[in-house]
């Protein structure tokens, strides 16, 4: 999984050991993109709370005014 990180016999096919010491720039550049994931997951996270506000602030006015306006507004808000 980590061929980096073994360390082979002089004949270059036996394994010996492996340098745990060079999983550590691994492991940081993994969490790095973990944290841009996170970090763009966030973002979606939260533009999706601000279309859902805005569309129960729309249902709201709906059901405070049924003859009107508000029902066409709120049809053309919707996603498709």
């Amino acid at each position: 999984v980590l061929p980096e990180i073994v360390c082979y016999e002089e004949n270059g096919i036996d394994a010996r050991g492996m340098d745990y010491s060079k999983i550590s720039p691994l492991l940081v550049e993994a969490v790095k993109a973990l944290k841009t994931e996170l970090d763009e997951r966030d973002g979606k996270i939260a533009d999706l709370e601000a279309r859902l506000a805005a569309m129960e602030t729309l249902v709201t006015a709906k059901e405070l005014d049924q003859h009107g306006e508000v029902q066409t507004t709120l049809r053309k808000s919707m996603p498709q």
